[in-house]
């Protein structure tokens, strides 16, 4: 099929309900922070549209647009790289011609905006259409894929950010994920931050029986509580604050809700705020972490996965350190329990909170000057919605004592991020908005990994998930661990703190690939 073809598409139920444009918060990962980019170009009072891509989406949305009684939309034509429908009409609208004649056709068609209404496009096409839309002074928005769209209202947005980085979609057996929740109650621990409450809207919506949210955070607890309420039935979940560094309040939990499956997504994940609190990422990141996995061993939980990191492989941070070593204390638990326990690692969430999107997003607003911290620095991305997805489909698939690794695609480029940041706003990078190159943060890496050069990578049943061969039992005493922790806790130079963690999570790994003797 040609680039920009447009195409009709069917998925079930489930899909639409999970990444459906009219379900808010399941654009909450993305879209709002789009929605939010200013113009720099003056918005028009009545839009004429081009729609690029003349198949099913794009005539679907004419027709839509045509219905709407507040016609603030006017198509005008149809762009399209089929040359067969050039020249020719849709109902009473022109198929003007392809890309090349953005410029022509918005100046015969005095139009305002174009309207992207095409599945697949590669991230090259997509920013040569952003970069003709700017020259012109015309805006880009996205109409939504058929099986996104909430059939009574046309969907027209900002263009996702995922588009432009090119992500390849995600397919999961839905069914086969739901089957293994709906007997199931569900604890999930930090479960009103970005990845907690999308692991939470996703159980509820494929059937879990009960869900128990857990998390420190007052406020988005309470957030979280009134959407969850105007969606799902209230009886089916419930909200608990506290602390995982609170074993009482943990152990309070677990008798309250007694769960099935716990998933551990609570954690410190700020590398710089880290790396000058290294204490607090031990008592949270790995004392919490222990608190939490001991209290399943008691309540004889089935399964606990630990959200983990790419900043665990190889560590450079205190952040990364301690997500390490949470990593082997939940493997050493595996095999000391009837819990199967099991981790899975992935990179950079798109749009999740403090992560570089709406930093961004914040100074294109401003008219500030982007900040990155190198030019050639990268990092693996995914949205919320995938991973929570992929955390799940781990979840059916664990026995016990794994690292799922998440396929996160091909690592991004942050200054390519910023530019299209910039470009959805109507702006010319380094022009209109400069970007500013301020130097890597403290335990900050220019490339993530996520695998070691120890570790060997198996595949599952599922192609977008990986299994990291440990080779060996675990040899690692979690209660020395622990000990070495605490004695941390103890100092009060934190920069020896943060070189500590780093050394001993570095031994962890050098001793369960046999490399070491001891950790110590």
């Amino acid at each position: 099929m040609n680039a920009f073809r447009g195409g009709g598409y069917s998925h079930g139920d489930a899909r639409r309900r999970l990444l459906g444009p009219h379900d808010a918060q399941a654009n909450r990962h993305l879209f709002g922070f789009a929605n939010r980019l200013p113009r720099c170009e003056t918005a028009h009072e009545a839009l004429r549209v081009l729609v690029m891509g003349a198949g099913d989406a794009g005539q679907f949305l004419s027709d839509m647009l045509e219905a709407d009684p507040q016609r603030k939309r006017d198509v005008v034509a149809f762009l399209d790289d089929d040359m067969a429908l050039w020249g020719s009409k849709i109902g009473k609208i022109p198929v003007f011609g392809g890309r090349e004649s953005i410029a022509a056709a918005v100046r015969a068609f005095r139009a305002d905006e174009i309207v992207i209404a095409i599945r697949h496009l590669d991230r090259a096409s997509i920013n040569a259409i952003v970069d003709d839309c700017r020259r012109v002074g015309c805006q880009v928005k996205y109409f939504g894929d058929l099986h996104e769209i909430d059939r009574k209202t046309p969907s027209i947005g900002e263009l996702p950010l995922e588009k432009l980085l090119n992500r390849p979609e995600i397919h999961i057996d839905m069914e086969a994920v739901a089957s293994s929740l709906r007997t199931k109650t569900v604890l999930v621990t930090g479960g009103a931050g970005s990845i907690g409450s999308e692991l939470c809207r996703q159980m509820l919506t494929l059937g879990a029986r009960r869900l128990a949210v857990f998390d420190i955070d007052e406020n988005a607890l309470f957030d979280l509580e009134c959407e969850l309420k105007h969606s799902f039935d209230p009886t089916r979940f419930s909200l608990s604050i506290g602390s995982i560094r609170d074993e009482s309040r943990v152990e309070e939990v677990f008798t309250a809700v007694r769960p099935d499956i716990v998933f551990h997504a609570a954690a410190h994940k700020h590398v710089p705020l880290m790396e000058h609190n290294p204490k607090e990422a031990i008592r949270n990141n790995v004392i919490g972490t222990y608190n939490v996995a001991r209290a399943a061993i008691r309540h004889d939980v089935e399964k606990f996965v630990l959200i983990s990191t790419d900043k665990a492989v190889n560590p450079s941070s205190v952040m990364g350190a301690t997500k390490r070593v949470a990593e082997m204390i939940v493997r050493y638990m595996d095999e000391a329990s009837q819990t199967s326990f099991s981790a899975v690692r992935f990179g950079n969430v798109l749009g999740s909170q403090g992560s570089v999107v709406p930093l961004f997003v914040r100074q294109i607003e401003r008219r500030e000057p982007v900040t990155l911290t190198h030019r050639e620095i990268t990092r693996y991305f995914m949205t919320i919605p995938e991973a929570a997805q992929l955390v799940l489909e781990s979840s059916r698939i664990a026995n016990g004592s794994e690292v799922f690794i998440l396929d996160m695609g091909e690592p991004v480029r942050i200054y390519d991020l910023a530019c299209a940041l910039i470009r959805m706003a109507g702006c010319v990078p380094g022009e209109d908005i400069p970007i500013e190159i301020v130097g890597l943060r403290p335990g900050e890496k220019m490339h993530e990994e996520l695998a070691s050069r120890f570790e060997c990578l198996h595949a599952t049943e599922h192609p977008r998930i990986f299994e990291v061969d440990a080779q060996q039992s675990c040899t690692v005493n979690v209660f020395a661990i622990l000990e070495k922790m605490r004695s941390l806790l103890a100092l009060d130079d934190d920069k020896a703190v943060a070189q500590a963690v780093l050394d001993y999570a570095r031994s962890l790994t050098r001793l369960e690939f046999g490399l070491d003797a001891a950790a110590t």
